[in-house]
């Protein structure tokens, strides 16, 4: 049980990390952003799964940021982490695109 929460927590972080929830709202252009105008993309799950990988990209980045970018990178390597993280990540999208239709 207390793995499965560890893992929960890990997966969050990485979950975060995807979704750039320390980042700005004004700063942003995320992954629900690139969703809306391909929502294609969340139910193609290797693209999808691709699309977060890339939301991870460390180039040009500094700061606290990095510091995130690069444990969710390391946190990406294990699967049962990762496949948690890409559902919460998948989830939020259709949450966040059913409120655009909604408005």
């Amino acid at each position: 049980m207390e793995n499965q929460v560890n893992n929960a927590e890990k997966a969050q972080i990485l979950s975060d990390a995807i979704l750039g929830t320390d980042v700005p709202v004004e700063q942003l252009y995320g992954i629900v952003d690139v969703v809306s105008e391909n929502r294609a993309a969340l139910d193609d799950a290797g693209e999808f799964e691709e699309l977060c990988w890339s939301q991870l990209d460390t180039d040009g980045v500094e700061g606290e940021r990095l510091t995130l970018l690069n444990e969710a990178r390391r946190l990406w390597r294990y699967p049962a982490i990762r496949a948690i993280a890409i559902e919460t990540v998948r989830t939020r999208c259709y949450e966040e695109l059913a409120l655009n239709d909604v408005e």
